[in-house]
């Protein structure tokens, strides 16, 4: 297996990348006069490449210049992003829900064509939020205090009323969730107290709730360093087996080294969780390193070995800027951002950019054939495609779908 960066690139061309085809015709069947210059420009890559948009940002006055900065980066480099959605923040306290800020931030989202994650409806972490080091504070735990006072008959119509709360919530706007944290730590409150063998009852309930959401598992670190990747693999077989409608494989990717590991143990385990099927997405990426020169070397290294694996759609970080990284709690130093504090490019953030707006960008000027084609190579995502006289038109390509024909005002 040969896994260095000739051989990756090789691999992304062939995984995503296709010669498409645009036929522009008008309701009578004229197309243009061939020769007719059209732009092309991808809007949208087909793979997805996002970061958690934390609440704490959203806090902030929109005229706070951290604020407009934080939203510019994520505007320009990210198509996707992880709303965070922690029951012990949407409901503090009993019966008095609180969606605000996650609505918030889901509106602009959906302003700015993002694509989004909602994380996690359920999170069984017995701990201090850490989440958003910006916002933490160490007296707010993941398990409420009025969750802590239910019994195993009051927990399980807790759980299902706020399952119930937030698919409704966001029906018709978030149709990917992570539904339960973490569910291969051994102390996982929810587990422990219902009583339940593992977490299909979960997925049970809110495909009865909202049957076309996908729902996906997600684990911490070890799937990709150390001896978790085998016990994922089984707890997913078991989940299947007790016929639990898992949609996605969700792998946290935080690096606590300092340095991410070799590309050849990281595809051997990506295969191994390749084996059911399901799409795999890397939640939540980060490396906790002061090495800012290897931390770049190594960052381009993993995304491009995911943009290369067939079963990997996409990437998200878990923060971009020094003051929001994760943790601030109980370690010397959070994970490596791609902006500093004053918004100066940490090498890291260079080849970021980079990455997402050189190497894995189309665009270009074509010009119709005699029968109203235009024809390129470039990546599978969405294109702005823009006629001379100002006319533009939206397309998708995928794997699946590289020809298309145009309906156009009348030619004349």
């Amino acid at each position: 297996m040969f896994l260095d960066d000739a051989d990756l690139d090789v691999r992304i061309r062939r995984l995503r990348k296709g010669n498409f085809t645009v036929k522009f015709v008008d309701a009578e069947g004229t197309a243009p006069p061939a020769g007719t210059k059209i732009a092309y420009r991808m809007t949208r890559l087909g793979f997805d490449l996002g970061t958690v948009l934390y609440w704490s940002i959203f806090k902030r006055p929109e005229i706070d210049i951290d604020r407009r900065n934080y939203l510019e980066k994520i505007n320009g480099y990210f198509n996707t992003v992880v709303i965070p959605i922690f029951w012990h923040r949407m409901e503090p306290e009993q019966g008095k829900p609180d969606a605000d800020t996650p609505l918030q931030i889901w509106q602009w989202c959906h302003d700015h064509r993002k694509a989004t994650l909602g994380h996690a409806i359920f999170y069984g972490w017995d701990g201090p939020d850490d989440i958003d080091p910006a916002d933490a504070s160490k007296d707010l735990n993941f398990i409420q205090p009025w969750v802590r006072g239910l019994g195993k008959q009051g927990l399980e119509k807790a759980m299902k009323a706020r399952l119930q709360r937030v698919l409704s919530l966001f029906d018709g706007k978030i149709s990917d969730f992570v539904l339960s944290n973490e569910l291969l730590n051994p102390k996982d409150y929810y587990l422990r107290v219902l009583g339940f063998e593992n977490g299909a009852p979960y997925f049970k309930w809110a495909k009865a709730t909202a049957p076309n959401a996908t729902f996906y598992v997600n684990e911490n670190g070890g799937i990709l360093t150390g001896d978790k990747a085998e016990k994922y693999a089984e707890m997913m077989c078991v989940l299947i087996e007790a016929g639990a409608e898992v949609g996605a494989i969700g792998i946290q990717g935080h690096f606590f080294g300092d340095t991410v590991p070799q590309n050849e143990e990281l595809w051997s385990r990506l295969d191994m969780l390749s084996e059911f099927g399901l799409p795999i997405k890397m939640t939540e990426f980060g490396v906790r390193t002061k090495d800012e020169e290897q931390y770049a070397e190594d960052m381009q290294r993993f995304y491009r070995l995911c943009f290369g694996h067939p079963s990997v759609t996409g990437i998200i970080r878990w923060g971009i800027w020094e003051p929001e990284m994760w943790p601030h709690v109980g370690v010397p130093i959070p994970e490596a951002p791609l902006w500093r504090k004053d918004w100066s490019n940490t090498p890291a953030g260079e080849a970021y950019v980079k990455l997402v707006t050189n190497e894995w960008n189309t665009l270009g000027i074509g010009e119709l054939d005699q029968e109203g084609g235009l024809r390129f190579h470039g990546f599978f995502g969405t294109y702005q495609l823009t006629m001379m006289d100002g006319r533009e038109y939206v397309i998708e390509f995928t794997p699946s779908v590289t020809n298309v024909t145009l309906r156009i005002d009348c030619v004349r």
